[in-house]
């Protein structure tokens, strides 16, 4: 995992449009400072106070630029009942509250926020939400929650069941987001347009079964005209795997014929010419007989339908 940080590292680029957030009394919290006990977050880093008590699920977020420390807290009503989901954030040197925000009302009352798997996000201090079928978040510099964002996909989807759709894992890569819903696959957002969060469309769909969709992302890096390949997946029992295709960055052809996105092998150009053959059914680049790298896509999908 840590080469596929280093990688997805090289991806990123700078900040979405923010709005104002609005700041309510929890009518639990008795406190802006939480009594400071020594309480671990994420070895080998502490904070001074204890607050993965009050998470609901005992996550908690540390910037690793800010001093700060994100985590979702429910609010109930004497009965027991939850009315009210926030965002809480606090200094992590002395605890001191520096905000309190209000998550609207996730698909039913019963089904709770989550911080988004993981949050790689050394400069845009973004911290990701996830609830049923959509997405917050929250940038911490600015102190602002932004506008929600729901998945979007190449093509239609269809629900099979009352899950579908649901996301099952988001992370925050810098200014992109990469997530996984249930029954309908990856999406990714880049966070880069100040005030225009959009929606990045993978370069091939290809669909395997009812549910189940194969997509490959071409992402920029650095330096201009370099790209990366990505090919998300779910693998059962696990968190979303990225799964970048190149060792490194390569410079390439951005585009590829619209007719050729749906089918099992995707052919992506070099500058220089040379192919790069993704096959959508495995998830990993095809192999190439040397005298077919700068062969024609007829000569090329030959050669593969006819070994597989």
């Amino acid at each position: 995992m840590s080469n596929q940080l280093a990688i997805i590292a090289l991806i990123i680029g700078t900040s979405l449009f923010m709005v104002s957030c609005q700041d309510i009394t929890d009518p639990n919290a008795t406190s802006e400072t939480i009594p400071e006990l020594d309480s671990l977050l994420a070895p080998p880093t502490t904070i001074p106070c204890q607050l993965d008590s009050l998470a609901e699920d005992g996550k908690l977020y540390r910037s690793p630029t800010l001093d700060q420390v994100a985590f979702i807290r429910k609010s109930t009503n004497e009965s027991g009942d939850v009315v009210q989901r926030m965002l809480e954030i606090y200094e992590s040197e002395d605890c001191q509250l520096v905000n309190r925000v209000p998550l609207p009302p996730n698909n039913s009352p019963d089904f709770p926020y989550f911080l988004a798997d993981i949050n790689y996000n050394q400069s845009s201090h973004l911290v990701g939400i996830r609830g049923f079928d959509q997405i917050f978040c929250y940038d911490l510099k600015n102190e602002e929650l932004l506008p929600p964002l729901s998945p979007t996909f190449k093509n239609e989807r269809f629900r099979v069941d009352a899950q579908s759709g649901m996301i099952q894992h988001l992370e925050i890569w810098e200014h992109y987001l990469i997530g996984y819903a249930e029954d309908q696959g990856a999406f990714t957002f880049d966070l880069n347009n100040e005030g225009q969060p959009e929606a990045v469309l993978p370069l091939a769909e290809y669909k395997k079964s009812e549910s189940d969709y194969a997509q490959l992302f071409l992402v920029p890096a650095v330096p201009a005209g370099y790209y990366q390949l990505l090919f998300p997946i779910l693998p059962e029992g696990n968190g979303l795997v990225v799964n970048p295709l190149l060792k490194s960055p390569r410079p390439l052809q951005a585009k590829i014929t619209q007719s050729a996105s749906n089918n099992r092998y995707i052919i992506v150009r070099e500058e220089n010419g040379n192919a790069l053959v993704v096959d959508m059914q495995k998830g990993e680049l095809a192999t190439l007989p040397g005298n077919l790298v700068g062969g024609s896509n007829e000569e090329i999908l030959d050669h593969l339908r006819s070994i597989n």
